[in-house]
């Protein structure tokens, strides 16, 4: 009569045999679960990570686009003021003019030239003398004003490159210009003021995150073409596709997920009486920033995945063998 296999005694090698079977299914039933909860884990990390590195830099994109508003309306209103002082409007003898001028550029040295000119556009008296006596009434600035007050987009120095002092960044300007009107509402001078765009430079500056990954941060400005004004050395004059940008009609600031980079966006709006150019901002960050702070995670999931599949092996070794042990 044939014995069956559930009747065979339990030799040694059957013993040996159960209990490395049974350590082998705990070890890779242990792991597997354990490597699964982590590559979930890790997939949610990620998105977390990406989010909130998101919103820091949607702050970051706000804090500009304020500080671009703010002191583009605060430029903006000195011009005004000064078109309305009596030196510009009763005297109007160049010297004075000119020492007034010189005064406004010292207190405030982030307007580059000022000059006040006829109705046709000559100029009458400027800061440091420059372009005193030339025509500027084909400038768009000029133009622009004779019409009521001008806010110019950032643009190269065009007629005073080389009268100013040479400096490691190229001349750009913001032109913020105002007619002073006579009795009939007719433009009878223009007060203009070239403004330095080297201040929005340093606000970048103030606003980039400095030591480990603030290097990796990127803050630009979009002109409404598309054009970078302020950005990476090399990247200013090309172009960027802002439609990702414009998800909302109201132009809510917000940041786009996905790609090679995390973006935030802020557009602005002015501020006051200043009307606003379109600009908008984006910092961007690589979103490899976020995968290497991941990758120590997953380093570390691993390894406890490990280190817990071999403790629940190790433990039904031993616990097989035990009741092995009561059976006998």
């Amino acid at each position: 009569m044939t014995t069956s296999a559930a009747a065979l005694p339990l030799t040694f090698d059957r013993i040996r045999r159960l209990r490395n079977s049974v350590a082998f299914t705990a070890f890779v039933a242990v792991l597997m679960t354990a490597l699964a909860a982590g590559v979930l884990a890790d997939r949610l990390l990620r998105r977390q990570l990406d989010a909130h590195a998101g919103s820091l830099l949607e702050q970051m994109a706000v804090s500009m686009r304020d500080t671009l508003d703010r002191e583009m309306e605060q430029h903006y209103e000195q011009v005004r003021l000064l078109s309305g002082m009596d030196e510009l409007n009763e005297d109007m003898k160049p010297e004075k003019v000119r020492r007034l001028l010189d005064q406004m550029k010292e207190s405030f040295p982030q307007f580059a030239w000022m000059g006040l000119t006829d109705g046709q556009g000559k100029v009458l008296a400027s800061t440091g003398g420059l372009l005193q006596g030339n025509n500027v009434s084909a400038r768009p600035w000029f133009k622009g004003a004779l019409d009521g007050p001008f806010v110019g987009d950032v643009h190269p120095a065009v007629l005073l490159e080389k009268l100013l002092p040479r400096q490691q960044e190229p001349w750009r300007f913001v032109d913020v210009a105002v007619p002073i009107l006579d009795s009939d509402g007719k433009a009878r001078n223009v007060l203009g003021a070239h403004l330095s765009w080297s201040w929005a430079r340093n606000i970048r500056r103030s606003l980039t995150p400095s030591g480990a990954g603030g290097g990796e941060i990127q803050i630009m400005v979009v002109a409404k073409d598309g054009s970078i004004i302020l950005g990476p050395a090399g990247q200013e004059g090309q172009k960027v596709d802002l439609a990702p940008y414009r998800v909302s009609a109201a132009g809510a600031p917000g940041f786009v997920l996905g790609g090679a980079h995390v973006t935030a966006y802020a557009e602005t709006h002015g501020s006051g009486r200043y009307p606003g150019l379109g600009w908008t901002v984006l910092v961007r960050q690589p979103a490899q920033a976020t995968a290497t702070a991941v990758t120590g995670l997953r380093e570390q999931i691993g390894l406890g995945a490990l280190l817990l599949a071999v403790l629940f092996a190790t433990c039904a070794w031993f616990g097989m063998r035990a009741a092995l042990r009561l059976r006998d």
